[in-house]
């Protein structure tokens, strides 16, 4: 009993990585499992991991992490080079966006088009991780208005959390539906 192996060691592989030698030296150390990111990898580069791990030994598992849904941020408008710096006590409206409009100093898009209905006034917005933080004052049916608690630098396709709210997304992205086998 005390010689049995009880647990298992997962090695998320990328595609940079994903070659026969490389794999072959993570199972011959002990990896029982492969992990793919597919937040983090094409369909291709996902194809070019099990086919290294399939020449090593086909039977060794490969699972594949999908992607969940998220909130983000949309590109920040060209004419702003990229980032767009806010102070604390600044008002910005926030509006959802299903075409990808980009965000300016006047108005913050989120990549959900129905996220303004499932927050409220009073709501806190947290953006890149909470490096930045709105303050939600006020509200219509298409967008929110806010004012920054917490300023600093807005960047493209950054994450957004709204603390305590639950907010309705799809438990399956697009990207990943497009991209299974079943119908």
């Amino acid at each position: 009993m005390w010689g049995e192996k009880k647990t298992k060691i997962v090695a998320t592989l990328s595609d940079f990585r994903a070659n026969e030698e490389f794999v072959r030296g993570l199972f011959e150390a002990g990896m029982d499992v492969v992990r793919i990111n597919s937040a983090h990898v094409t369909e291709e580069g996902a194809a070019k991991i099990v086919e290294a791990v399939r020449r090593v030994n086909p039977a060794i598992p490969v699972i594949l992490d999908t992607k969940g849904p998220e909130i983000r941020v949309t590109a920040v408008a060209d004419e702003y080079g990229g980032a767009i710096g806010f102070q604390t006590g600044e008002r910005v409206k926030v509006r959802g966006t299903a075409d990808g409009e980009p965000s300016t100093r006047d108005t913050i898009y989120f990549n959900v088009a129905t996220v303004v209905r499932d927050i409220a006034v009073g709501a806190r917005l947290l953006i890149a991780d909470g490096e930045l933080e709105l303050r939600v004052t006020d509200k219509t049916d298409e967008e929110l208005m806010c004012e920054f608690v917490r300023g600093g630098t807005l960047r493209s396709r950054k994450s957004v959390n709204v603390p305590g709210m639950k907010i309705d997304l799809p438990s399956v992205t697009e990207k990943t539906a497009a991209s299974s086998n079943g119908p």
